[in-house]
Protein backbone atom coordinates (compact mmCIF):
# COMPACT_ATOMS: atom_id res chain seq x y z
CA UNK A 1 0.00 0.00 0.00
CA UNK A 2 1.38 3.67 -0.93
CA UNK A 3 1.48 5.40 2.07
CA UNK A 4 0.98 9.55 1.86
CA UNK A 5 4.18 11.20 2.76
CA UNK A 6 4.18 15.04 4.67
CA UNK A 7 6.44 16.23 2.81
CA UNK A 8 8.77 19.21 4.90
CA UNK A 9 8.00 22.16 3.35
CA UNK A 10 7.20 23.75 -0.14
CA UNK A 11 9.56 26.03 -2.03
CA UNK A 12 8.45 29.06 -0.22
CA UNK A 13 8.33 27.96 3.10
CA UNK A 14 11.68 26.55 2.63
CA UNK A 15 12.36 30.15 1.38
CA UNK A 16 11.11 31.85 4.37
CA UNK A 17 12.94 29.66 7.21
CA UNK A 18 14.70 32.11 9.27
CA UNK A 19 18.15 32.94 10.49
CA UNK A 20 19.21 31.17 14.02
CA UNK A 21 21.16 32.92 16.21
CA UNK A 22 24.67 31.92 16.41
CA UNK A 23 25.15 29.27 19.45
CA UNK A 24 28.11 30.96 20.80
CA UNK A 25 26.24 31.21 24.47
CA UNK A 26 24.94 27.27 23.96
CA UNK A 27 28.07 25.00 25.56
CA UNK A 28 28.70 21.89 23.37
CA UNK A 29 28.29 18.88 25.41
CA UNK A 30 31.23 16.44 26.16
CA UNK A 31 29.49 12.77 26.46
CA UNK A 32 26.50 12.34 24.44
CA UNK A 33 23.14 12.91 26.57
CA UNK A 34 21.90 8.94 25.51
CA UNK A 35 23.27 5.72 25.28
CA UNK A 36 24.55 4.62 21.54
CA UNK A 37 21.41 2.69 20.85
CA UNK A 38 19.07 5.63 20.92
CA UNK A 39 20.87 7.46 18.19
CA UNK A 40 21.08 6.51 14.03
CA UNK A 41 23.76 7.72 12.30
CA UNK A 42 22.99 9.35 9.46
CA UNK A 43 26.51 10.80 7.90
CA UNK A 44 30.15 10.39 8.95
CA UNK A 45 33.53 12.74 6.94
CA UNK A 46 36.18 13.31 8.48
CA UNK A 47 36.03 15.96 10.69
CA UNK A 48 32.33 15.28 12.47
CA UNK A 49 29.60 12.55 12.47
CA UNK A 50 26.16 13.49 12.32
CA UNK A 51 22.88 11.59 14.55
CA UNK A 52 19.33 11.47 14.90
CA UNK A 53 17.64 10.48 18.02
CA UNK A 54 14.89 8.00 17.48
CA UNK A 55 12.11 9.99 19.45
CA UNK A 56 10.30 13.02 18.96
CA UNK A 57 9.80 16.07 21.28
CA UNK A 58 7.33 18.74 22.18
CA UNK A 59 7.94 22.67 23.19
CA UNK A 60 5.07 24.32 25.62
CA UNK A 61 2.97 26.33 23.89
CA UNK A 62 4.22 25.18 20.38
CA UNK A 63 2.01 23.36 18.50
CA UNK A 64 4.63 21.34 15.77
CA UNK A 65 6.93 18.87 17.02
CA UNK A 66 10.47 18.57 17.10
CA UNK A 67 13.62 16.48 15.83
CA UNK A 68 16.59 15.83 17.81
CA UNK A 69 20.27 16.04 16.15
CA UNK A 70 23.48 15.56 17.34
CA UNK A 71 27.27 16.81 15.85
CA UNK A 72 30.14 14.56 17.03
CA UNK A 73 33.63 16.22 16.85
CA UNK A 74 35.46 13.09 15.47
CA UNK A 75 39.23 14.27 15.98
CA UNK A 76 41.58 15.55 18.70
CA UNK A 77 41.51 19.31 18.23
CA UNK A 78 37.94 21.85 18.50
CA UNK A 79 35.92 22.37 15.55
CA UNK A 80 33.49 24.80 14.41
CA UNK A 81 30.18 23.59 12.74
CA UNK A 82 27.44 26.05 11.20
CA UNK A 83 24.63 25.92 13.14
CA UNK A 84 23.43 29.16 12.20
CA UNK A 85 20.66 28.25 10.12
CA UNK A 86 17.64 26.04 9.88
CA UNK A 87 18.30 26.30 6.42
CA UNK A 88 21.65 24.88 6.71
CA UNK A 89 21.27 21.86 8.95
CA UNK A 90 20.42 17.93 8.97
CA UNK A 91 16.86 17.84 9.41
CA UNK A 92 13.64 15.99 8.94
CA UNK A 93 12.26 16.28 5.22
CA UNK A 94 9.57 13.22 5.60
CA UNK A 95 7.89 11.66 8.25
CA UNK A 96 4.75 8.70 8.01
CA UNK A 97 3.70 5.81 9.89
CA UNK A 98 4.96 2.47 8.37
CA UNK A 99 4.83 -1.20 8.44
CA UNK A 100 8.38 -1.62 8.11
CA UNK A 101 11.35 -0.13 9.11
CA UNK A 102 12.09 1.26 5.40
CA UNK A 103 10.04 3.02 3.08
CA UNK A 104 8.28 0.46 0.05
CA UNK A 105 7.39 3.07 -1.87
CA UNK A 106 9.36 6.85 -2.12
CA UNK A 107 7.99 10.01 -3.68
CA UNK A 108 10.32 12.45 -1.78
CA UNK A 109 11.48 16.07 -3.18
CA UNK A 110 15.15 16.54 -2.07
CA UNK A 111 17.68 19.43 -2.70
CA UNK A 112 21.06 17.72 -3.51
CA UNK A 113 24.20 20.17 -3.97
CA UNK A 114 24.75 20.10 -7.63
CA UNK A 115 28.87 19.26 -7.27
CA UNK A 116 31.44 18.57 -4.46
CA UNK A 117 32.60 21.02 -1.95
CA UNK A 118 35.60 22.80 -4.52
CA UNK A 119 38.52 24.75 -3.15
CA UNK A 120 36.45 28.40 -2.78
CA UNK A 121 33.69 26.74 -0.78
CA UNK A 122 36.46 25.18 1.71
CA UNK A 123 37.78 28.45 1.97
CA UNK A 124 34.67 30.52 2.27
CA UNK A 125 33.96 27.65 5.17
CA UNK A 126 37.43 27.94 6.70
CA UNK A 127 37.19 31.85 7.09
CA UNK A 128 33.44 31.68 8.26
CA UNK A 129 34.98 29.61 10.76
CA UNK A 130 38.21 31.76 11.57
CA UNK A 131 35.76 34.94 11.90
CA UNK A 132 33.78 33.31 15.03
CA UNK A 133 30.44 32.55 13.61
CA UNK A 134 30.27 28.71 14.09
CA UNK A 135 29.52 27.08 17.13
CA UNK A 136 32.64 25.48 18.63
CA UNK A 137 32.51 21.71 19.52
CA UNK A 138 35.83 20.62 21.72
CA UNK A 139 37.88 17.64 20.97
CA UNK A 140 35.94 14.37 20.56
CA UNK A 141 32.75 16.56 22.58
CA UNK A 142 29.23 16.74 20.52
CA UNK A 143 26.73 19.63 20.29
CA UNK A 144 23.24 18.83 19.64
CA UNK A 145 20.15 20.80 18.67
CA UNK A 146 16.34 20.57 18.25
CA UNK A 147 14.47 21.02 14.86
CA UNK A 148 10.60 22.51 14.36
CA UNK A 149 8.98 20.31 11.91
CA UNK A 150 6.68 22.73 10.39
CA UNK A 151 3.20 21.69 9.96
CA UNK A 152 2.13 18.66 12.43
CA UNK A 153 1.93 17.54 15.64
CA UNK A 154 1.96 15.29 18.39
CA UNK A 155 -1.84 14.25 17.73
CA UNK A 156 -1.17 14.26 14.01
CA UNK A 157 1.26 11.22 14.69
CA UNK A 158 -0.01 9.42 17.02
CA UNK A 159 -3.56 9.68 15.04
CA UNK A 160 -1.75 8.41 11.72
CA UNK A 161 0.21 5.62 13.40
CA UNK A 162 -2.02 4.37 15.64
CA UNK A 163 -2.49 0.71 13.72
CA UNK A 164 1.01 1.04 12.65
CA UNK A 165 4.26 -0.24 14.69
CA UNK A 166 6.50 2.42 13.22
CA UNK A 167 6.69 6.06 12.40
CA UNK A 168 9.69 6.68 9.57
CA UNK A 169 11.04 10.41 9.95
CA UNK A 170 13.70 10.39 7.02
CA UNK A 171 16.45 13.08 7.29
CA UNK A 172 18.10 14.89 4.32
CA UNK A 173 20.32 18.02 4.43
CA UNK A 174 24.28 18.86 5.19
CA UNK A 175 26.84 20.22 7.31
CA UNK A 176 29.62 22.48 7.32
CA UNK A 177 32.34 22.25 9.75
CA UNK A 178 35.77 23.28 10.01
CA UNK A 179 39.03 23.25 12.33
CA UNK A 180 40.57 26.71 11.35
CA UNK A 181 43.19 24.56 8.69
CA UNK A 182 40.33 22.43 6.65
CA UNK A 183 36.82 22.11 5.61
CA UNK A 184 34.16 19.87 5.09
CA UNK A 185 30.31 19.40 4.08
CA UNK A 186 29.22 16.81 5.17
CA UNK A 187 25.68 15.77 2.74
CA UNK A 188 23.25 13.27 4.04
CA UNK A 189 23.58 10.15 1.68
CA UNK A 190 22.16 10.04 -1.39
CA UNK A 191 20.73 6.36 -0.85
CA UNK A 192 17.04 6.20 0.93
CA UNK A 193 17.58 3.60 3.75
CA UNK A 194 20.66 5.36 5.85
CA UNK A 195 18.56 8.25 6.08
CA UNK A 196 15.25 6.84 7.32
CA UNK A 197 14.80 6.63 11.05
CA UNK A 198 12.23 3.97 12.60
CA UNK A 199 10.30 4.83 15.68
CA UNK A 200 8.38 2.47 17.45
CA UNK A 201 4.61 3.48 17.38
CA UNK A 202 3.34 4.72 19.78
CA UNK A 203 6.15 6.86 19.49
CA UNK A 204 8.35 8.32 22.81
CA UNK A 205 7.81 11.58 23.65
CA UNK A 206 10.31 14.04 25.65
CA UNK A 207 10.01 17.77 26.68
CA UNK A 208 12.89 19.91 25.02
CA UNK A 209 15.15 20.98 28.27
CA UNK A 210 15.84 24.24 29.02
CA UNK A 211 18.67 25.82 27.64
CA UNK A 212 18.42 23.47 24.94
CA UNK A 213 19.91 25.29 21.16
CA UNK A 214 16.07 25.06 18.68
CA UNK A 215 16.35 25.92 15.20
CA UNK A 216 12.99 27.00 14.81
CA UNK A 217 10.26 27.50 11.59
CA UNK A 218 8.13 29.79 10.98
Amino acid sequence: MRLSWSLLCSLAACASAPEAQPAKAQPAKTQPTKAPGDWQMLARGSLIEVSAERALYEDAGNPHFFTHLRVENLGSAPIGVDLRSSRGVFHANQWGPSRATHRGVVDERRFLWDKPLDAAGEGEIIATHRAGLFTNVPARGVVEYYLEWNAHGRADVDAQSRDMPYVLVVFDGSMRASDGRVAERVDAPVDDEPREVALRAPVHWAQIPPGALVLRDH
